[in-house]
């Protein structure tokens, strides 16, 4: 009788271990917040919170309930505060930041992206058919790998792949490359081989200056006129690296038809980019492209919307906006099944499930371009 109370009295310990562990790493040890809001996260029962260094006199308003820490904010600034076991044993350090309210009009609308790259991506290696039948690889023979950017030729910058092609035949002889290989600048000396196929002078390489696709506009911020879009890098459809950017675009486009998504298929919008540039890209990042609308037009009747920090997404009932049929962006109904409790942000930090009959009738759910 004894044993069994023993092995029962271990199992609940060990039970209660694994949960004190869950919990501990559950509390974040950094929160965001919006002026004027709201945020309560779970505790231990034991708790309570003493401030650590507070580094503004308008403090947020914590309140420590049972396993409930409940967080009010009024005022912007930067605070830290101490999780404490027993009123005296440290166990976290939590730092609060307020951040001023911030508010964008959403997006939805289809968009055309055109991105340059900075230099020319190396995307194959090949060899080259001399005029003599035998097989040359230059580049290779060089050292120039893939993914690497080939930023100058001669201490000349290239700026676009004729460009290059042009100077290459035109001295016909070995030339000094400048490359960019994981954010290190070095430089090769590579001789063109004439090719049997055509006479002209080539290097072995397959290179691209640029890219073209359909997105959607994720928002845009009227106060300083800037836009984000896509939610995720522009990369190279062969290498899958992001790609450097020089130079980029957003235009106006029509949603013509959709390919839908299927199990090992993600589907895609199809569509007619015009060539009117509506805004400029300034960056090309894993969270997506951003830059500065230059005509905002089609926003007019849109109304701007409060952001929301990460700590304040929740699982439940959503709404997305897209355009999959041309004739604008639409709200459709989706559910938000999980969000990552990382403590940095990232690309893919909600998962969300469509549920709107309309979208996965059009659909199949979420495809490329959305």
């Amino acid at each position: 009788m004894k044993k069994k109370i023993y092995i029962n009295s271990s199992i609940l310990i060990i039970i209660g271990i694994i949960y004190g562990f869950i919990l501990y790493f559950s509390i974040p040890s950094e929160i965001i917040l919006p002026q004027n809001s709201q945020y309560s996260t779970d505790t231990f029962p034991s708790c309570s919170v003493v401030e650590d260094c507070v580094l503004s006199e308008n403090k947020p308003l914590l309140n420590h309930s049972g396993n409930k820490l409940t967080i009010n904010t009024e005022n912007p600034g930067y605070f830290s505060y101490q999780l404490k076991l027993f009123d005296k044993i440290p166990i976290k350090k939590i730092n609060v930041s307020v951040m001023p309210k911030n508010y964008v009009i959403p997006g939805g609308e289809a968009i055309g992206v055109k991105l340059y790259t900075d230099g020319l991506l190396v995307i194959y290696i090949s060899e080259v058919t001399g005029i003599d039948g035998c097989q040359y690889a230059p580049a290779k023979d060089a050292g120039l790998l893939e993914n690497d950017r080939i930023l100058k030729v001669d201490g000349n910058k290239i700026t676009s792949n004729e460009y290059f092609t042009d100077y290459i035949n035109a001295k016909k002889s070995t030339i000094q490359l400048t490359i960019a290989r994981n954010e290190e600048i070095r430089t090769i000396d590579i001789t063109p081989v004439p090719s049997a196929a055509d006479r002209k002078h080539k290097l072995g390489i397959w290179v691209r200056d640029s890219t073209a696709g359909i997105g959607t506009l994720t928002y845009y911020n009227p106060e300083n006129k800037s836009f984000a879009a896509l939610g995720h890098a522009i990369c190279d459809s062969d290498t899958k690296s992001i790609l450097s950017l020089s130079d980029g675009a957003i235009m106006n486009c029509d949603i013509v038809s959709v390919k839908k998504g299927e199990y090992g298929n993600p589907g895609e919008l199809r569509g007619n980019i015009y060539d009117k540039n509506i805004g400029k890209i300034l960056t090309n990042n894993r969270f997506g492209i951003y830059g500065i609308l230059n005509n905002p037009s089609f926003l007019a009747e849109k109304v701007p919307i409060e952001v929301a920090t990460r700590f304040q997404v929740k699982e439940g009932p959503a709404a997305i906006l897209c355009d999959v049929d041309g004739t604008g962006a639409k709200k459709y109904d989706v559910q938000i099944t999980k969000v990552s409790k990382i403590k940095e942000p990232d690309n893919k930090s909600m998962v969300i499930t469509v549920t709107d009959k309309r979208l996965l009738d059009a659909t199949g759910g979420i495809v490329q371009g959305m």
